[in-house]
């Protein structure tokens, strides 16, 4: 009984205190390695990142399904192995259609129905009328256009589609900034945490592992990029703009490849192909050099007309860098509107909507980029109204 009053005792009163200790270091040393990040160094990083493989596909087509395992060559332990397969098959008479993107496109709530993303209500919205249609939901968590033009060719090799709609742009950012920026500026989320996150991957029980991986992403997502805000607002931290518009044309410029070879599968195969300019929610929170982003995001909480509102937040939006979830910058968007190319359509959702007076906030989506119903539907509809107006259907 004493011996276990004495561990208790000891538990109780030190180990508070070796957390408190460690917690220290890590923003002591998390806080140097911020400071002296050196602009050539990140530049390096992001280009050999983008350079390499991403990871290694496993494909297998049975019958009218295309299944798929993917490993991440990322080291980062929130990033574990994809597994996912798809329905190929398609009632006879039926057109087919491949929908690619990411978690946008699969993202719902608990109480939500699958049937209530975009793809879904598209399928119902073109069957209705003499048509017949059966759309193919390819969405992904955390792929990127690297990792959607594998999907794209595997999917074709098994069955050609009429028509493939592409959505996707954020995640360019997000995979990128995540791999070769942000590490370079976390504060806490290094040394001893990652290894104990990494401990708990490899040996904690799963449901204590998906638990630490919920606060890893809040760390990641909120604590660190305010605490890189809180250490400039008060001139702890000076953090260079330098780098990161050479970093941007390097993803742009990727982005711009995989989209080509995306193009090419489709016109191989003579499918129609439509890319979609991805949307977000522009009122969350944007985290970047704090003299920049937070002044724009600011005048845009304080302008009254929805025209400079939108404006100051597209500002704010393509200065970030440490958002817990980057989103498509300007560059992508000008890109994929000059895109000019027999069979190949570009549906510019973004500047439709905001011709509209769309207000790209809270009240559409439940964070950055996951949309809620209301905005499937409006998405859905807007899409159809397009591939009518296009010839693509009717």
């Amino acid at each position: 009984m004493k011996e276990a009053k004495k561990i208790i005792y000891y538990l109780v009163t030190y180990l508070p205190l070796t957390v408190l200790v460690l917690l220290t270091v890590c923003f002591c040393r998390g806080t140097i390695s911020s400071a002296t990040a050196d602009p050539a160094a990140i530049y390096a990083d992001m280009k050999a990142y983008l350079d390499a493989p991403k990871g290694e596909f496993l494909f297998h087509t049975n019958g009218g399904r295309v299944s798929f395992r993917y490993d991440h060559y990322r080291k980062d332990v929130s990033y574990k192995p994809s597994e996912a397969s798809f329905d190929v098959s398609s009632p006879d008479g039926h057109e087919l259609v491949y929908v690619f993107g990411s978690s946008p496109l699969v993202t719902k709530l608990f109480s939500s129905p699958k049937d209530g993303l975009f793809p879904s209500i598209l399928e119902k919205k073109l069957s209705s009328g003499g048509k017949r249609y059966h759309v193919v939901n390819f969405g992904v968590v955390s792929f990127d256009s690297f990792e959607i033009k594998e999907l794209i060719k595997a999917a074709v090799a098994a069955r050609r589609p009429d028509m493939i709609i592409f959505y996707e742009g954020h995640m360019d950012y997000e995979s990128a900034y995540m791999a070769a920026v942000k590490p370079r500026y976390y504060i806490l989320r290094r040394g001893a945490y990652l290894w104990t996150l990494e401990q708990a991957a490899a040996h904690a029980p799963g449901w204590f592992y998906r638990a630490m991986i919920v606060a890893d992403w809040y760390l990641r997502a909120a604590v660190e990029p305010n605490l890189l805000n809180f250490m400039q607002m008060v001139n702890i931290l000076r953090i260079s703009p330098g780098p990161f518009e050479e970093v941007n044309r390097l993803i742009l410029g990727h982005y711009a490849d995989n989209l080509e070879e995306i193009m090419d599968t489709a016109s191989g195969v003579g499918t129609e192909l439509v890319i979609v300019t991805p949307i977000a929610n522009l009122e969350a929170k944007p985290f970047g050099i704090y003299g920049i982003t937070e002044k724009y995001y600011r005048r845009a909480l304080a302008e009254p007309n929805p025209v400079g509102k939108l404006h100051y937040f597209r500002e704010a939006r393509d200065s970030e860098i440490f958002t817990g979830d980057m989103r498509a910058k300007r560059g992508l968007y000008e890109f994929l509107r000059g895109i000019s190319r027999p069979g190949v359509k570009v549906f510019d959702l973004d500047y439709e909507l905001e011709q509209e007076g769309f207000t790209f906030d809270n009240d559409y989506f439940y964070d950055i980029g996951h949309m809620r119903p209301k905005l499937h539907e409006i998405v859905a509809e807007k899409l159809f109204r397009f591939l009518v107006r296009e010839g693509l259907a009717g």
